[in-house]
């Protein structure tokens, strides 16, 4: 996972961040980064990057190997000699022809412009962490070898490659939560970026000159299901309510930065838990014989709800307008229909045959040393109970890396050979002007 658009605060004690996470790799116009803890260096790294004004030199430095330095280059920080003797200070220049910093030199704090590069890199002695809070910009390509703790406050970084982010204990998974009383009325929603303050309409939106790159909406809440000790997948949080109408208005962009599920869900046919729905609601199936989630996962089974799918309706309306971009995050399920539109049926079972909603639920996958316990459920943007879904944007809906599903979702049972069809609307996209 990618951390784009903006930086990621850990808000949790005991967070590990997996191995193979990466740094973002700087360019010499980006402002200075810092990452929040000491970073384990490889064996005989080497600074390959030269420091410039934007990106100086963030600590003294002792050469384990020699450095050659162009003839006129300005010092902006003292160099002194394994003895401590001032070689330059900052202001003066190199003399004529090549100077050679011998090893055991000091190179000081805030020096940059020093013609280092792949063929004369910075060798520092006895560096074996970075240190915490300081320039990243010279770590091209840091890889996290091993999993690291990460303490509440650290921020992770623009353009960080994430994979894993994980967090001792439990956190409530909403997604999962089991839906209301057939029948129960939901509250509408209405979440805006960038509004017009001084109009009486809560959807009027700033105009995008006026805002400036704000006014965006974003969603960002990363986490992962799982056993530590096995595979994990991502997880999904959600936004969502049941028959009313769900509007979300940005007068930038909206970006889901971590899997979403954004939707309205209806309500839950009447019949739901009563002896009529019996023939569309069959027990799971057993994946070991004896577990519906294999014995390994087994205490997440008390998740498993007595209904494992619903049949929905009355759902409210969803409309998401943006004077910018429309982006999403894109999991590997994410557009794998069967996650989270569930069918069954089948006179070879003898079963009634029937398709009905999946708004959350612990599955398992197979695989070496598995099973693995996955989170499957809907992550997009869409009505799944009845209700029209409208979509605006001045930019692009789901460019490249940014991809997002749009969904109208519905319900139905055969009942007496026909079909009793519930939820389920129209989809209207449109470019804002």
């Amino acid at each position: 996972m990618c951390i784009r658009d903006r930086s990621y605060t850990v808000s949790t004690n005991g967070a590990v961040l997996g191995a193979g996470s990466s740094l973002p790799t700087l360019s010499s116009t980006d402002p200075v980064v810092t990452f929040g803890i000491d970073l384990r260096l490889p064996p005989a790294f080497r600074i390959i990057r030269d420091p410039n004004a934007a990106h100086p030199l963030p600590f003294d430095v002792t050469l384990k190997t020699s450095l050659r330095v162009r003839q006129g280059t300005v010092i902006h920080g003292t160099i002194t000699d394994a003895n401590g003797n001032v070689l330059f200070v900052a202001g003066s220049k190199t003399p004529s022809g090549v100077t050679t910093l011998l090893p055991g030199t000091v190179i000081g704090k805030g020096n940059y412009a020093l013609g280092i590069n792949g063929g004369n890199a910075l060798t520092p002695t006895a560096l074996n962490d970075w240190p915490a809070n300081t320039d990243i910009f010279f770590l091209v390509g840091y890889t996290f070898a091993q999993p690291v703790a990460l303490p509440v406050g650290t921020v992770l970084p623009t353009g960080m490659n994430v994979a894993s982010l994980t967090a001792a204990g439990d956190r409530k998974v909403w997604a999962i939560a089991p839906m209301l009383t057939p029948g129960t009325q939901s509250w509408s929603m209405r979440l805006v970026g960038g509004a017009d303050l001084g109009s009486a309409d809560s959807r009027a939106l700033q105009p995008a000159s006026s805002l400036a790159g704000s006014g965006n909406v974003v969603l960002n809440d990363p986490f992962t299901v799982g056993l530590a000790s096995s595979s994990q997948s991502p997880g999904v949080s959600v936004v969502r309510t049941g028959t009313g109408d769900l509007e979300i208005l940005a007068g930038g962009d909206y970006r889901q930065q971590s899997p979403f599920g954004v939707y309205t869900a209806g309500t839950a046919i009447a019949e739901t838990g009563t002896a009529a729905n019996d023939p569309y609601n069959p027990g799971r199936g057993l994946f070991d014989g004896s577990t519906v989630l294999g014995a390994a996962n087994s205490a997440y089974e008390t998740t498993l709800g007595s209904q494992y799918m619903y049949y929905t309706e009355h759902g409210g309306d969803f409309m998401l307008v943006a004077q910018g971009n429309i982006g999403g995050n894109l999991t590997l399920d994410s557009t794998q229909v069967g996650g989270w539109l569930w069918r069954q049926g089948g006179a070879g079972i003898d079963q009634a045959t029937a398709w009905g909603i999946n708004f959350g639920s612990y599955t398992t996958q197979a695989g070496n040393g598995g099973p693995y316990l996955r989170l499957s459920t809907f992550s997009g943007v869409g009505t799944l109970g009845g209700g029209n879904v409208t979509l605006r944007a001045g930019g692009d809906i789901g460019d490249t890396g940014n991809g997002i599903v749009i969904a109208v979702g519905g319900t139905g049972r055969m009942m007496n050979g026909s079909p009793m069809q519930t939820g389920g609307c129209l989809l209207y996209t449109s470019r804002c002007v």
